[in-house]
C-alpha cells in the first residue's frame, strides 16, 4: 500500500460520490487533503466529517481564473486526483448542445486546466502522484452517451500521453477506469466495482507494478 501519511493530496470533485469516498479513505490513511468542487457547503460538511486535516478550496474547473486561484491556494502538493465529472444520457436524435459542451468542459477540458497548474510543479521537483479518472465508457461509443463517452475517451488519452512523457521521471501517473460508482446523491449507477477486498477509495490509488505508473481497470491493473 502506498504511504499517504502527511502527504498533501488535492482532490478535485470531492463533494460527493467517489470523491467523497476517497476523501474518507485518504484521510483515514493519514493524508492531508485539499478538497475542491463547486459546492462549498458540501465540501465544508465533508471536511468536518473527516478524521484528519482537510482544507476547503472551491473550484469551477470550467473557469481558468477559478482554477488558477484554487491552485495558488492549494500550494505545494504531493498528489492530485481529478474526479470532477458530469453526465447526462441522451441519444443523438435528442442532442442537447449545452449538456454536451458541459460534459466535455468538465470531464476533459477541466482536467487540462488543472493539470496545467500541477504538472509543472511536479516536473520541477521530479516527484508527484497524478490520478485521473476515466471510465469503462471511454473505451468505445455506446448508445445515449454522446457527450460522456467522448469526453472520457479524451481524458483517458490525456492520461496515457502524460504517462508516456513522465514514465522515466519521479512523477507517477495513474489512469483509473471505474466500471461504475455513485456519481452524486441524485444519480447513481447500480453496478459495483469488481476489485475485491480494498475500500472503494483506495482501489484507485494502488501502487503501480513498476513503481511509476499504472492503468487501473475494474478488475485488474495493467501497463
Amino acid at each position: 500500500m502506498r504511504d499517504f501519511k502527511s502527504k498533501r493530496y488535492w482532490l478535485i470533485g470531492a463533494s460527493e460520490g467517489l470523491g467523497a469516498a476517497l476523501a474518507h479513505e485518504l484521510s483515514a490513511a493519514g493524508a492531508d487533503l485539499i478538497l475542491s468542487a463547486r459546492n462549498e457547503e458540501a465540501l465544508h460538511a465533508l471536511a468536518e466529517s473527516l478524521p484528519g486535516q482537510a482544507e476547503v478550496v472551491p473550484i469551477d474547473v470550467r473557469d481558468m481564473d477559478s482554477v488558477e486561484r484554487a491552485a495558488h491556494s492549494a500550494g505545494s502538493l504531493d498528489g492530485l486526483v481529478y474526479l470532477a465529472g458530469v453526465y447526462w444520457p441522451f441519444a443523438a436524435q435528442a442532442w442537447h448542445v449545452e449538456q454536451t459542451i458541459a460534459m466535455c468542459d468538465v470531464n476533459f477540458t477541466g482536467a487540462t486546466r488543472v493539470l496545467g497548474q500541477v504538472v509543472p510543479q511536479f516536473v520541477a521537483k521530479d516527484s508527484g502522484h497524478i490520478v485521473i479518472t476515466g471510465s469503462i465508457g471511454g473505451f468505445r461509443g455506446l448508445p445515449s452517451a454522446i457527450g460522456y463517452n467522448a469526453s472520457k475517451a479524451g481524458v483517458m488519452t490525456l492520461a496515457e500521453s502524460l504517462y508516456c512523457d513522465l514514465r522515466q521521471s519521479g512523477v507517477c501517473v495513474q489512469l483509473a477506469n471505474p466500471k461504475s460508482f455513485p456519481l452524486s446523491a441524485s444519480f447513481s449507477i447500480t453496478a459495483a466495482f469488481t476489485l475485491p477486498s480494498l475500500p472503494l477509495g483506495l482501489r484507485i490509488l494502488l501502487p503501480p507494478k513498476n513503481g511509476k505508473s499504472a492503468r487501473i481497470a475494474p478488475s485488474s491493473i495493467t501497463l
